[in-house]
């Protein structure tokens, strides 16, 4: 009895009766391991900070560190990985509205399937890096501006494109049927600290909040889910040209305290975000 028992699990070993099923799990379970995960989208308007906060993701940027460089204007789309979990795509867009209607529309085609878990939209109370560009040669710029009055005006009209930005992603956010979060990420805080109230105000319950509202229409809360938070991954002059003009210093009061403390909220909030998606 005992050797015909032995003789028949021998058989089934030898047939692949019971080894087989062993090694279909484990293949399955490393398909799953190395299937990427539903990516994080970051993007907003050019200059308001989406490179770094994609390579403080991945891992790439050290806020307690690394001092701020010079404003590099992205050309095309960055790609990466989420630092703590090497499956889960991170992906920043250029911003600048020349290039938007080139780089973005296959991106947000992938929004509206579903492909991106959350979308990091950054802005900068309208605070956009201008790179090289000397004020006087900056389309905002008029005649006999002083830098007060010209910045005034560069940040007026750099708010209405980021609400620009928001009126590009409504479509394809109400095309998409599956659990998604938008995350609003103001920077560049140590800019306008001083105006905090009024800033807040602007992006809690003024302009910037209906549009937002505007986005997740057509979806119920069991599917939508936003988040607003202040805060600088940097802390910067505004400058513009060649020879960094400043045309504004930060705001006393905001350090590098507030800086980190900034940043580590954020950072806790994607991990939130994150764990949101999972119980979906």
């Amino acid at each position: 009895m005992v050797v015909e028992y032995l003789g028949w699990l021998w058989t089934g070993w030898k047939e692949g009766r019971y080894i087989r099923p062993v090694l279909n799990s484990l293949v399955r379970a490393r398909d799953f391991l190395r299937k990427p995960k539903r990516g994080i989208l970051i993007l907003g308007s050019g200059g308001v900070g989406k490179s770094t906060l994609k390579k403080l993701l991945q891992g790439d940027f050290d806020y307690h560190l690394n001092v701020p460089g010079d404003y590099i204007e992205s050309t095309g789309i960055e790609s990466g990985v989420l630092r703590e979990d090497q499956r889960l795509p991170v992906t920043a867009l250029p911003g600048q509205e020349r290039r938007r209607a080139t780089s973005w529309s296959d991106v947000l085609d992938e929004v509206a399937a579903g492909k991106y878990a959350g979308i990091i939209v950054v802005v900068a109370n309208g605070y956009h890096s201008m790179g090289d560009t000397n004020i006087n040669r900056h389309r905002s710029y008029q005649e006999g501006d002083s830098v007060e009055s010209f910045v005034n005006r560069l940040v007026a009209d750099r708010r209405k494109d980021e609400l620009k930005v928001l009126t590009e992603l409504e479509a394809y956010i109400c095309k998409n049927i599956r659990p998604v979060w938008v995350l609003t990420f103001v920077s560049k805080q140590d800019l306008w600290f001083g105006d905090q109230d009024e800033v807040e105000d602007y992006y809690r319950t003024g302009a910037y909040s209906k549009s937002i509202v505007k986005l997740g229409k057509k979806k119920n809360d069991s599917q939508w889910r936003t988040e607003l938070l202040f805060g600088s991954l940097v802390i910067a002059p505004f400058v513009a040209g060649r020879k960094k003009d400043v045309l504004k210093k930060n705001e006393p009061g905001y350090g590098h305290r507030e800086q980190v403390e900034s940043v580590q909220r954020l950072k806790e909030m994607v991990t939130s975000l994150l764990e949101w998606n999972g119980k979906k």
